[in-house]
């Protein structure tokens, strides 16, 4: 957990935010390129990596299944 300045800048496939009440967020791109705009905080630029559908999935589903800390 932390800030979007604070995460990898490579090898993000999938972005999760948490809000209350426990609603989650999630982002993936094909392209794989994020581009946030900190409030507070720097603006960046994180770059996913190419693989196959079977790792994204994976990825997903552990995105889907997580709680919020």
């Amino acid at each position: 957990m932390g800030t979007m300045a604070q995460a990898p800048p490579f090898g993000v496939e999938c972005r999760v935010w948490y809000n209350v009440p426990p609603y989650k967020t999630l982002e993936a791109r094909e392209d794989g390129i994020y581009v946030y705009h900190g409030e507070g905080e720097k603006e960046g630029i994180q770059m996913g990596l190419w693989m196959d559908d079977e790792g994204f999935y994976r990825i997903m589903n552990l995105a889907q299944k997580s709680v919020s800390p």
